[in-house]
């Protein structure tokens, strides 16, 4: 099976989208600027892996209010 560079391009373009989405949902627990918290783990799941990586970041963040 062959991928081409627009299946690629789609899938990158929707995992962008869904890790900068659960990025927002977490930062706003975690952070004081969820919508920075989307687009850094938007531009890192560029490289899936480091979407990923940044996501399991703000899970092991505390909350807002434990601090």
């Amino acid at each position: 099976m062959e991928i081409t560079l627009q299946q690629l391009g789609t899938f990158i373009g929707i995992f962008m989208l869904v890790i900068g989405t659960v990025c927002y949902v977490i930062g706003q627990k975690k952070t004081a600027s969820p919508v920075k918290a989307a687009l850094i783990g938007g531009l890192f799941s560029m490289v899936p892996i480091l979407g990923l990586i940044y996501v399991a970041y703000l899970v092991t963040q505390d909350d807002l209010e434990a601090q």
